[in-house]
């Protein structure tokens, strides 16, 4: 009031720069907030009492729960292979912890699945928090368990012939893979085998000519040839019937 009249009195200042500060930071928590949500692996942040604070709709979807459900699970809870106890004693400080590990997941409706966990520690709002990116493995874990059954059929079925098997590197002449007939027909220990080469068994002439032998047979698709081996005592033994196969 001004000499008895009425008055609004302004002031301002020029903000152009915050409002552009402040669209970016809006910007960019909104990127970041898009990669979280579309991200194919299973992302929480849990506080240093091991409970989920925030999660990302996959991680919510991996364990069957909605996104509200999931917030407030403590890890333990989806956990199917570490017990509460097991999980404080590894992850007892966050801003300490930086792993990697398989391990187990309980869904809600009970039935676990493989996974992969990345864990790490970090300070969000002036509070200790784990980050976890979850990945389900089930179709990897069931593909290697898959090859190592293969593997074990393999090994059974190679160790109980008794023809000699051998796998040799082409550039060194070592035998990489053999089996027990191989070296024992020869005389030698597994562990000695393992240290020979074609030169061990043939001498020097006989490898190369093993060896020529054998890449011009490989270059076509693979056949059979005689070849001549010594024994760990120096004994000749001829006749010996190679047969040649291409792994490429």
């Amino acid at each position: 009031r001004l000499r008895g009249r009425d008055y609004f009195v302004g002031v301002w200042r020029d903000i152009s720069a915050e409002k552009v500060s402040q669209m970016a930071l809006t910007n960019e928590s909104e990127w970041r907030r898009a990669l979280i949500e579309n991200s194919r692996d299973g992302i929480a942040i849990f506080d240093d009492n091991h409970q989920a604070i925030e999660v990302n709709a996959r991680f919510a979807e991996l364990l069957g729960y909605a996104p509200k459900e999931a917030v407030g699970l403590h890890t333990w809870d989806i956990e199917a292979d570490l017990t509460e106890s097991d999980i404080r004693c590894r992850f007892a400080d966050p801003l300490a912890v930086n792993a990697t590990f398989e391990t187990r997941h309980q869904r809600k409706d009970g039935s676990v699945y493989d996974a992969e966990v990345s864990v790490r520690g970090a300070r969000i709002g002036g509070r200790a928090v784990f980050i976890s990116l979850t990945r389900d493995i089930s179709d990897r874990k069931a593909q290697q368990r898959a090859l190592q059954e293969r593997e074990e059929i393999y090994s059974a079925i190679v160790n109980q012939t008794t023809e000699g098997i051998v796998l040799i590197d082409a550039a060194t002449r070592r035998f990489i893979e053999f089996n027990d007939a191989a070296c024992q027909d020869l005389g030698y220990t597994r562990e000695d085998f393992a240290q020979l080469t074609l030169e061990s068994i043939q001498g020097v002439w006989e490898a190369d000519r093993v060896a020529a032998q054998t890449h011009a047979l490989i270059e076509r698709g693979g056949g059979v040839f005689e070849v001549a081996h010594r024994t760990k005592t120096g004994e000749i033994r001829l006749s010996r019937l190679l047969e040649v196969v291409d792994l490429v």
